[in-house]
């Protein structure tokens, strides 16, 4: 299974992308790149993500209630499904989302 997370900065933003399966078995190296997030800006990348179980879904909204907490914003950046898992399961209302 392929699985990566790159963190990089593009134009002051923390830039987290996420590549392949995200699981349960996955999941604690995606939290453990958005934990270390600390940039005001933080972008998470799941465009090239094959497929995001639902269980992880409450690692975003963590990631983003934390960065909202010291004024920040965070934005996640998906297509396909992953976009359509969020947007079916209304995630999106919560998080910003772009599509």
């Amino acid at each position: 299974m392929l699985f990566d997370v790159q963190v990089t900065t593009r134009d002051s933003a923390e830039v987290i992308s996420v590549i392949g399966d995200v699981d349960l078995a996955t999941l604690p190296r995606m939290a453990a790149a958005l934990d270390g997030a600390t940039a005001e800006a933080v972008e998470v990348d799941l465009r090239s993500v094959d497929w995001f179980d639902p269980l992880c879904l409450g690692v975003l909204i963590a990631a983003d209630l934390r960065v909202r907490r010291r004024g920040g914003a965070l934005v996640v950046r998906a297509d396909g499904q992953v976009a359509d898992m969020l947007a079916e399961s209304r995630v999106d209302t919560v998080l910003t989302v772009q599509v």
